[in-house]
């Protein structure tokens, strides 16, 4: 069981309320009694008053027939709070083109809303993962605030 961060009581305080560990992921629970789980608090996006969760999105992305990879994080956007930002790893001979971002936003936002398609879309070779292959979209938000 988790008991504290290392020499960050600051950090250890804001995990717990009262004996309760606050994992940081968010669930609901249906009239069943069912609980689901929705995601993490950290990468929930919060974009023109809507909460957006980036892996339905990311979802709806890699069913492109020219993504082979892709991350989506929320960035920081004066108008939106956060804009929906994405970096796209593409299949084999795809060539990166604004066209070509143009119609994967359209095609997200025929599919789940015009307030979730990424309003920006960077092309890589490779996405930065941690050893288990996980996307470190922390380093992602990062180079987006360079």
């Amino acid at each position: 069981m988790f008991m504290r961060y290392w020499s960050e009581p600051e950090m250890t305080n804001q995990c717990f309320l009262d004996n309760w560990f606050l994992s940081g992921d968010l669930g609901r629970q249906d009239e069943s009694g069912f609980i689901f789980y929705e995601g993490r608090s950290d990468d929930l996006i919060i974009s023109s008053g809507y909460r957006v969760d980036p892996v339905e999105i990311e979802s709806c992305m890699r069913s492109h027939p020219s993504i082979s990879m892709v991350s989506v994080f929320g960035d920081a956007d004066k108008v939106r709070t956060k804009k929906i930002s994405a970096v796209v790893v593409l299949e084999n001979g795809v060539i990166p083109s604004a066209a070509l971002a143009e119609t994967i936003q359209s095609y997200v936002r025929e599919r789940l809303g015009s307030h979730v398609f990424p309003r920006v879309i960077k092309f890589t070779d490779t996405l930065p993962v941690t050893y288990s292959g996980k996307v470190r979209k922390v380093d992602l938000r990062n180079a987006a605030k360079e």
